[in-house]
C-alpha cells in the first residue's frame, strides 16, 4: 500500500531518516579520507609515470593505491545505497541453543539445559538492503546484506516458527513480521506486510507494472521462493536452469554470482569469475545492474572472445547471425553447412580430437635409435619412449620441450662416454711413447706423443661433430612446437576422420573436409571448441576461472559447454541458464538438457531446475505466445499478471505493405506513448533486410528519433528501437510491434517458431503483430 496510508509510516519514516543520516556521515568521512590521500596519491602517480615499470613502486605506495581504491569503492556503494537503502524488514525472535547466539553467529555460553530452546527477551528488527551497513558507534547492523544467511527468511515467506541455514547448520527462529518497503531516490513510497491479504503479490505486481527504460533491473526486493533457492544453492553442484521467457533467469543467475562471491569471499574474487553471454549487445544491456550486485569486476566474454583470448592467434569468425539473412533450407550448400556445424558441436567431435591427440602422442617421437653415421649408439628409442610416457600429466608441447632438453642431456652424456673411451684407448700408446723418448731429450717435445695426442683430439673432435649431427638430425624427427591450425586442418581430412571419428559415414566425412577447405580463411564458431580442446591437450590453459555463469546456454553446443567446464577450476562451479523455446539457430544449440547432463557432467550430480512462471509479459501476451510453445511441443508458461489488454493482430494487403505498416506503426507508437508505463518501444523484424525495408518507409512518414540496432556491439539507449529478432534475445521493452509476422516470413519449422516466440516475448505491457495476407501458422 501507499506508505503514508500504512499505520507504521511514522516509525518507518523516522528510521529511514536516521539511516540516511548515517550514510551521509559515512560518505563525508570517506570524502575526508580521500582528500587526505590525494596529495600522496598525486606524488605516487607522478613517480609511476617516471618509473620504468610498476614494480618500482614500494610496498607502502602499492598499499596506499589499493587503500584509495577501496575507499572509492566504498563511497560508490554508499551512493548506490543512499537512493534505496533497504527494501525489507524482518521482526525476529531468536531461539537460543547451548553454545550459540544464533542471530550474530557468535559462540555464546548458555546455561540452558543442552538441547532446550527459549525465545529471546525481545524481538529484533532487521532491515535488508542491497549492501550491509553497520552502525559506526556500536557496530550493530543498521542494514543487513540481502546475501546474509538470515535474509533467506525474507524470501521463503514463512511466518511463525521457521529456520534458515546458518554456519553451524539449521537455525531456528520465530518470524513475527515480514515487510516489503519501496524506497526511490531516498523517498519512502510503499509499505506492504505479508500478513495483509495478497500483500506480497500486490507488491510484486506493482513492480512488474513499472516501465523499463533501458537495461536489466535487479530483483533483490522481489525475487520469489523458487528463484531464491537457485540463488542460494551450493557452489559445489553444477546448476542448469530451464527458464521461460520473462522468468527472471538472467537476473537470478547474476544474483547467484553476487551471492556466491559474498559467501565465498575468502576463496575467490570477481576477477576469478566469468560471465558468458551470446553477444556484446547483451553485456551492454546488463551493465547497469552489475554495480548494484557488486559484480562489476567479473570477467564478461562471449564464447568466441574467450576462445580467441585463449588461442592467442587471429581468428576471422563468420557470424552466426548470417543464417538469418542468407540461409535457405533445402539448398544443398546450406544444408551441408548445417550438417558440418552440428557435427562439430557434438561431444563426439571432442572425443575424436582426443583420439587424434592420443595418436599424436604415440607417434610424435622417433621410433628409431639415435646413431652417429658410423653406427655409434647415442640413445635407444625405448629410453625416449619411457621418458615421454612418464610425462603423461603434461600437455604435448610441454612434453616435447622437456623431451628436447632431455635428448640434449642424454646425447651429451653418451658422447662424453665415447670420448672417455677414446681417451682410455690412447693412454697405453701415450705411456709407451713417453718411455721410449730418450732420457737426454726429455727437455724437448716428444714427437711420437704429440702425434698421438693430435690423433686422439682429432678423433674426439670428429666424434663430437658426428654426435651433434646425429642429435640435430634426430631432433628433426620431432617437432619443436605443434601448430594448432595445421593440426586442425589435418584432423579434418576425410582419411583422418575415418581413423579418429569412425562413427561418421562417408558422406559426413566428405562434408566436414569440404566445409573446412571452403572456409579456411574464415573460422566458424563451431571450430572454436575443438581448437580449444587441441590447445588444452597440446599446450595448456594459462587462465582458468573459479566460477563460470553461462546465459542463453541453449545457443551453445555441447562441445562448447564441455570446454567451459574444462576451463573452470572446479567442474561443479558452473551455472547454465537458458530456454529451449528460444533455441533459434538451425545449425547449433542444445536440443534437450539431459544430453548436456549426460555428456558434460557424467560424474557430477547436477541440480536441474525449471522456472515456468513468466513475470515479464502481461497475461494476454503470455496466452498468445503459449500457442507457439504448444506448436513446438513445449511446456506452456504460467503467468501471475492479470489478463488486461489483448495483443493487436493487424493484417495488411499484399500491395504497398511496408508503407502501410510504417503508417500503422507510427499511430500505435503515439498511442503507446500516452500510457504511463510505456517508455521503451521496440519495432522488431525477422532480419536486417526487413528492418531496412521498414525503416525506409518509416523515415518518409515520421521525424521520430529511432535507434536502429543492426549489430551485436550496438548500445541500446531506450526510447524507440528498431531491431532484428535475433538481436533482441534477452532484452525487454515496455511495448513491441512485430513488423513481419506473416507465414511467408516465419515459416512452419521449430526455428522460425522459436524466433517468433523470442520477438513476441520481449514485450512487457503491450504487443502488436503486423502481418501481410496471412499470419504465421504458429499463431493460429
Amino acid at each position: 500500500m501507499r506508505a503514508q496510508a500504512h499505520p507504521d509510516y511514522p516509525r518507518e519514516s523516522e528510521y529511514l531518516k536516521r539511516t540516511l543520516k548515517q550514510i551521509m556521515q559515512r560518505k563525508e568521512g570517506l570524502s575526508q579520507q580521500i582528500k587526505m590521500r590525494e596529495e600522496e596519491i598525486s606524488e605516487i602517480l607522478a613517480f609511476l609515470a617516471d618509473a620504468k615499470k610498476p614494480e618500482d613502486l614500494t610496498q607502502a605506495q602499492l598499499f596506499e593505491m589499493r587503500r584509495r581504491e577501496e575507499i572509492l569503492n566504498k563511497a560508490q556503494l554508499l551512493t548506490l545505497t543512499e537512493k534505496s537503502p533497504y527494501f525489507g524488514r524482518l521482526d525476529v525472535s531468536t531461539l537460543e541453543y547451548e553454545y550459540f547466539h544464533i542471530l550474530n553467529f557468535e559462540l555464546k555460553e548458555n546455561r540452558q539445559p543442552k538441547g532446550s530452546e527459549s525465545r529471546s527477551q525481545e524481538k529484533e528488527t532487521l532491515y535488508l538492503g542491497k549492501f550491509g551497513l553497520d552502525k559506526e558507534e556500536t557496530g550493530e547492523p543498521l542494514i543487513v546484506d540481502w546475501r546474509a544467511p538470515i535474509a533467506d527468511l525474507f524470501y521463503s515467506g514463512n511466518q511463525g516458527k521457521t529456520s534458515f541455514s546458518g554456519p553451524y547448520g539449521p537455525v531456528k527462529v520465530e518470524l513475527h513480521l515480514l515487510r516489503r518497503i519501496k524506497i526511490e531516490d531516498s523517498n519512502l513510497l510503499e509499505i506492504s506486510d505479508a500478513e495483509e491479504a495478497a500483500g506480497i503479490d500486490d507488491f510484486l505486481l506493482s513492480r512488474l507494472r513499472e516501465s523499463s527504460i533501458k537495461g536489466l533491473k535487479e530483483i533483490i526486493a522481489t525475487f520469489q521462493k523458487e528463484q531464491n533457492e537457485i540463488i542460494r544453492s551450493s557452489i559445489n553442484q553444477p546448476i542448469i536452469v530451464q527458464g521461460a521467457a520473462g522468468s527472471g533467469k538472467t537476473s537470478v543467475a547474476l544474483h547467484r554470482l553476487s551471492y556466491l562471491l559474498y559467501k565465498n569471499k575468502k576463496e575467490f574474487h570477481p576477477e576469478d569469475t566469468l560471465i558468458v553471454t551470446p553477444s556484446r549487445l547483451f553485456f551492454n544491456y546488463i551493465a547497469e545492474l552489475m554495480p548494484n550486485l557488486d559484480i562489476k569486476r567479473a570477467n564478461q566474454l562471449t564464447f568466441s572472445e574467450l576462445a580467441q583470448n585463449v588461442l592467442k592467434f587471429k581468428v576471422h569468425l563468420r557470424q552466426n547471425f548470417n543464417c538469418f539473412e542468407n540461409l535457405n533450407f533445402g539448398d544443398e550448400e546450406d544444408e551441408e553447412g548445417i550438417t558440418a556445424a552440428r557435427l562439430k558441436g557434438s561431444i563426439e567431435a571432442i572425443k575424436a580430437i582426443d583420439n587424434y591427440v592420443s595418436f599424436l602422442e604415440k607417434n610424435i617421437i622417433p621410433k628409431t635409435d639415435m646413431l652417429t653415421e658410423d653406427g655409434i649408439l647415442l640413445l635407444e628409442a625405448k629410453d625416449l619412449q619411457r621418458y615421454f610416457d612418464d610425462l603423461e600429466h603434461l600437455p604435448i608441447n610441454e612434453k616435447i620441450k622437456k623431451a628436447q632438453t632431455w635428448l640434449n642431456k642424454q646425447a651429451k652424456i653418451r658422447i662424453q662416454r665415447e670420448k672417455n673411451k677414446i681417451v682410455e684407448s690412447f693412454e697405453g700408446p701415450l705411456e709407451l711413447a713417453r718411455r721410449r723418448h730418450p732420457q737426454h731429450l726429455q727437455h724437448l717435445p716428444n714427437p711420437d706423443a704429440i702425434a698421438l695426442l693430435h690423433q686422439r683430439d682429432l678423433k674426439i673432435k670428429i666424434l663430437e661433430a658426428k654426435g651433434q649431427n646425429a642429435l640435430k638430425d634426430y631432433k628433426t624427427l620431432m617437432p619443436k612446437r605443434l601448430n594448432l591450425k595445421a593440426l586442425y586442418s589435418e584432423f579434418l581430412l576425410a582419411g583422418n576422420l575415418q581413423i579418429f571419428w569412425p562413427e561418421l559415414n562417408s558422406s559426413e566425412r566428405q562434408i566436414l573436409e569440404k566445409n573446412h577447405q571452403e572456409n579456411k580463411k574464415r573460422t566458424q564458431q563451431e571450430d572454436l571448441a575443438l581448437l580449444l580442446r587441441l590447445h588444452q591437450l597440446c599446450l595448456h590453459f594459462e587462465t582458468r576461472y573459479n566460477y563460470i555463469l553461462v546465459d542463453e546456454a541453449q545457443d551453445l553446443n555441447i562441445s562448447e559447454i564441455f570446454m567451459l567446464k574444462e576451463i573452470c577450476t572446479n567442474s561443479n562451479a558452473l551455472t547454465l541458464v537458458g530456454d529451449l523455446a528460444q533455441a533459434i539457430y538451425p545449425h547449433r544449440g542444445i536440443k534437450d538438457w539431459q544430453s548436456v547432463i549426460d555428456n558434460c557432467f557424467p560424474t557430477e550430480r547436477v541440480n536441474y531446475r525449471e522456472i515456468n512462471q513468466s513475470y515479464r509479459n502481461e497475461g494476454e501476451i503470455t496466452k498468445l505466445t503459449n500457442k507457439i510453445l504448444l506448436k513446438n511441443n513445449l511446456k506452456p508458461s504460467q503467468n501471475i499478471r492479470p489478463k488486461e489488454v489483448k495483443p493487436i493482430l493487424q493484417a495488411f494487403p499484399e500491395t504497398n505493405t511496408w508503407s502501410q505498416k510504417a503508417q500503422a506503426a507510427l499511430e500505435l507508437i503515439n498511442s503507446f506513448k500516452t500510457e504511463a508505463n510505456v517508455e521503451s518501444i521496440a519495432l522488431i523484424a525477422k532480419n536486417i533486410k526487413n528492418c531496412k525495408l521498414f525503416l525506409g518507409e518509416f523515415e518518409k512518414q515520421s521525424q521520430s528519433q529511432i535507434s536502429f540496432i543492426d549489430q551485436e556491439e550496438s548500445q541500446i539507449e531506450g526510447g524507440l528501437v528498431l531491431i532484428p529478432a535475433y538481436l533482441a534475445k534477452g532484452l525487454e521493452f515496455d511495448a513491441c510491434i512485430i513488423l513481419d509476422g506473416e507465414k511467408t516470413v516465419y515459416k512452419e519449422n521449430s526455428y522460425d517458431n522459436n524466433l517468433l516466440y523470442v520477438a513476441m516475448t520481449r514485450a512487457r505491457h503491450r504487443l502488436a503483430v503486423f502481418y501481410r495476407d496471412e499470419i504465421a501458422l504458429a499463431l493460429k
